[in-house]
């Protein structure tokens, strides 16, 4: 999905039903504390997974993802995604990585 700058993927509160991948371009997560302060808690690069609360049973968003810049998400429903971590070995050894921190483009060798 192409998402323009400035748009909201997801907000605060809202359901968690899916985990977004940033094909390109950059993503903000933030988070509105109690006090009403605006936080920014990750700015997220291509080849970075986000909003994957929901598949270990967090039933709410705790933070609002924003595009930092028009960018290109791959939006995977949860279901689709548990389905595809137990079938594609590939994809749940990608995942396991990001999780740990690991992943490829994060420690610059991607």
């Amino acid at each position: 999905m192409r998402v323009p700058k400035r748009q909201v993927i997801y907000a605060q509160g809202v359901a968690c039903d899916a985990v977004f991948y940033v094909q390109k371009e950059k993503v903000r997560l933030t988070v509105i504390a109690e006090n009403g302060k605006e936080a920014t808690i990750g700015i997220l690069n291509p080849g970075d997974f986000f909003g994957e609360g929901g598949l270990a049973a967090q039933i709410l968003r705790v933070g609002t993802a924003t595009a930092m810049t028009d960018c290109d998400l791959m939006r995977i429903e949860k279901k689709a995604m548990m389905e595809a971590l137990h079938r594609e070995h590939a994809l749940s050894d990608m995942f396991t990585a990001y999780l740990l921190g690991e992943h490829p483009i994060r420690s610059g060798l991607g």
